[in-house]
């Protein structure tokens, strides 16, 4: 829950004008060009790892979901 960041890189020299208001700069995007995966937490329900699913497919967002391999055993 502590990692709910974005973080974006805009050239912004060729806008004359910007809108900001008190929430920042809204700026249209494809988020397939931002997410390759999502990581949910290895220790998250199987029900919430299904519905990570189904909303990226509800909002044709094209990437792997996959559970955190960070409980794993490490690899010596």
């Amino acid at each position: 829950e502590h990692e709910k960041e974005v973080r974006a890189i805009l050239d912004l020299s060729e806008i004359s004008q910007l809108n900001f208001n008190n929430t920042g700069y809204w700026q249209n995007i494809d988020l397939n060009h931002l997410i390759t995966k999502i990581f949910v937490a290895p220790d998250s329900p199987e029900w919430f790892f299904d519905l990570t699913k189904s909303i990226c497919q509800k909002y044709n967002v094209k990437c792997e979901v996959i559970k955190s391999p960070l409980d794993d055993s490490p690899i010596h």
